[in-house]
């Protein structure tokens, strides 16, 4: 192999690990990070931030001071730490934190930092490093050779996508599959040590490899992570499915289901049970059709028959946990009892059925994937699936005695997302605050309702409840919400918002803070930037903006992130592959007037993000088609930045090391901010639609600034 083409295939391996370890990373954080899908914004900037830092720190070093050993050797190094951080995360969240504490901000970056900035900093630092190899032995060669190194890095991570997301994860848990990545990884590593190290230097990376492989066949990693993670429990399953890590335990006779890394619900908890169920069901005269949306496993079903109801359609917001549920849970193979694998907002939205009663048995909307379930969206197609008189059921966290500002937004908000819908809304203040709405009148003497019908109950009846004492709760919660609060929207989650609030002020840093570093960092980068590398800062920025944006909106729509993150990531590696090497090909005059168009294309791709959004919303497409128009917009977006890397290396003046450099830390830089202020601030606060004009405003002033100091593109 000549030598050019070896530190191609350096390149290759570089992306390759590169981006199969941030999916496999990304989907596993996630759950350290209790399911929070905020945290990806956090996490991606960290990713980015430090590979950014790798890349401005190779600008202090001459490329020709570094051999093709010392290459080898940082390319060995990179390929071990990958299960280092793996098995680390979990680890370092035992080390942090209490168990069964909540993971704040800080905690969060901080598991984020300590994990990936190893890694991400050495292969910011090699990136560079093998560009200019690259471009000194490529004077002759007809395409740009920074975009040739650009592109083949890309490629390597469109490969390890395709083979993490299509082969895998499918066959084998994170870890194993992490391993195999790394031992592939590998192989275009040797190929290059056989080129440019022949002899005892390839003999000891070969030697090197094979005590690798061996040591992580004989050890039992993926046991021993499980078992840190759910101490004094027996794991009875785990499963990846396209909307999370599901793990069923089993502990002093309990069943115990984790999804996400949060507890979904537990068996043998009655008065859960009993309240969950009761307090609607009785509001309803002849309750005949139910549908309940999750909590099967925990005896919900168990208390729903006892007003013998003709059938009652079981749903759970991840579908795959019904085939699950099937082998623990007996009610469910009873001839009334219909449990659908579904995703519970489609099923909503395409069923003829109609129901008397509705059971929405989740946690508070944390989540994203939660919050689908708390939206005036939902609320309206629930609605339209009612029959006349039919009642709505859900619960958030008790507030008790004191209501804390937050938690009263969270409460007002429901309460008027709700009443938008319904006419009446009742609160049930009890271990939980129920939230029961109808069309119909509906009555807080439920004690009374239950004697009245007959049905059994160990807990809710006049023995444990008093209606007085639930009434005087009751109006107390009302006389505590805020009509000011706005309505949680799909697209704009302000339950989700009051949450991340409620996440963070349970810690000495806050939102504001956070943001107003976020703010200052970008003010110092821009100022240190020349007007070239301030187009890649807004390209990155953008594009992460929008990467994020996609991200959230699929688990918006559908609630499949967890899948979403490997597909979108490789649509947007192959995008920029893709529109370096095709810019390469067909722009040989790099001019900064193209420069400048591609900036104002990407400003218009932005724009159109919350259009495409929409349109996905109001068709009801197979989720084939409509994650495949997603990934295709990830691709177009990509595919301009591609571009725009390509066309600021040709323009760029000074040495090839600063132009690569230069250009791929700003990139970077842009990409870490713009992840972590669409993900805290803009989609969260300000939605979908304010969100897309922001980006697009970032592009449209980066191209404008450009424009304004063409003048000065000399003197770069």
């Amino acid at each position: 192999m000549k030598l050019k083409n070896a530190t191609l295939a350096a390149l290759f391996a570089l992306g390759f690990l590169s981006i199969g370890t941030q999916i496999i990373l990304m989907r596993e954080l996630l759950i350290v990070c209790s399911g929070n899908e905020m945290v990806l914004g956090v996490l991606l900037a960290i990713w980015m931030f430090c590979t950014a830092l790798g890349a401005a720190l190779s600008r202090l070093f001459r490329p020709e001071r570094f051999s093709s050993k010392m290459i080898l050797a940082l390319l060995l190094v990179s390929g071990i730490m990958p299960v280092m951080m793996v098995t680390g995360a979990f680890q370092l969240k035992e080390w942090l934190l209490p168990m069964g504490s909540m993971v704040g901000l800080k905690d969060t970056a901080l598991i984020g930092l300590l994990v990936q900035f190893p890694f991400c900093l050495l292969n910011g630092f090699l990136f560079p490093l093998l560009s200019v190899k690259v471009a000194s032995g490529t004077e002759s060669h007809r395409f740009n050779p920074f975009s040739r190194a650009y592109a083949w890095e890309s490629v390597g991570s469109l490969v390890a996508g395709l083979l993490i997301n299509f082969l895998l994860l499918w066959f084998f848990n994170p870890l194993n599959a992490i391993i195999v990545l790394t031992l592939l990884y590998y192989l275009p590593v040797l190929l290059c040590a056989g080129a440019k190290t022949p002899g005892p230097w390839f003999a000891a990376a070969l030697a090197f490899v094979f005590a690798f492989g061996f040591f992580m066949y004989l050890i039992d990693l993926s046991s021993l992570v499980e078992k840190r993670r759910f101490p004094g429990q027996k794991i009875i399953k785990t499963a990846n499915t396209p909307y999370g890590n599901v793990v069923i335990t089993l502990n002093a006779g309990q069943l115990n289901f984790y999804e996400n890394g949060v507890l979904h619900s537990s068996s043998g908890n009655e008065i859960s049970n009993e309240e969950k169920v009761h307090f609607p069901m009785v509001q309803h005269p002849a309750p005949r059709s139910v549908l309940l949306i999750s909590g099967g496993f925990s005896g919900t079903i168990r208390e729903a028959m006892k007003y013998r109801p003709f059938r009652i359609d079981y749903l759970e917001p991840d579908p795959s946990l019904i085939d699950i549920a099937k082998t623990f849970t007996v009610q469910l193979r009873h001839p009334s009892v219909i449990p659908l694998v579904i995703d519970a907002r489609r099923f909503v939205r395409l069923t003829r059925d109609r129901f008397d009663v509705a059971i929405i048995d989740l946690p508070e909307p944390s989540t994203l994937q939660i919050n689908r379930f708390y939206t005036r969206q939902f609320f309206a197609e629930l609605k339209q699936k009612l029959n006349p008189g039919g009642v709505v059921s859900l619960s958030l966290p008790t507030t008790s005695d004191y209501v804390s500002e937050v938690a009263g937004k969270l409460n007002s908000s429901v309460y008027n997302t709700l009443k938008m819908n319904f006419r009446y809304v009742l609160p049930v203040p009890v271990d939980r605050n129920f939230f029961i709405a109808s069309d119909s009148l509906l009555t807080i003497k439920i004690p009374e309702q239950i004697e009245r019908k007959g049905i059994p109950t160990l807990f809710v009846n006049h023995y444990y409840l008093g209606s007085d004492l639930l009434s005087s709760r009751s109006e107390q919660i009302i006389q505590q919400i805020s009509q000011e609060v706005p309505v949680n929207n799909d697209f704009r989650p302000v339950t989700l918002f009051y949450q991340l609030q409620y996440w963070m002020s349970v810690f000495p840093e806050g939102l504001v803070q956070t943001l107003v570093i976020a703010t200052i960092a970008i003010f110092l980068v821009l100022i240190s930037l020349n007007p070239v590398s301030v187009g890649m800062f807004t390209s990155g920025f953008v594009l992460a903006g929008s990467e994020v944006v996609l991200l959230l909106s699929v688990q918006v729509l559908y609630g499949y992130i967890y899948q979403m993150i490997g597909l979108l990531l490789m649509a947007f590696m192959s995008g920029l592959a893709a529109g370096s090497m095709i810019s390469s090909w067909t722009l040989k005059k790099k001019t900064w007037q193209r420069y400048v168009v591609v900036q104002m294309m990407m400003g218009f791709y932005s724009l159109m993000i919350p259009l495409l959004i929409a349109g996905l919303g109001l068709v009801n497409w197979p989720g084939a088609l409509t994650q495949a128009v997603t990934m295709g917009w990830g691709f177009a977006g990509a595919f301009l930045v591609g571009m725009a890397y390509d066309l600021m290396t040709g323009i760029a003046k000074g040495t090839p090391k600063k132009a690569a450099a230069s250009g791929y830390a700003a990139d970077l830089f842009g990409s870490a901010l713009g992840a972590l202020i669409v993900a805290l601030w803009l989609f969260p606060v300000l939605g979908l639609t304010a969100t897309g004009l922001i980006l697009s405003s970032i592009n449209a002033g980066g191209a404008i600034l450009i424009w304004i100091n063409n003048r000065f593109f000399v003197n770069l």
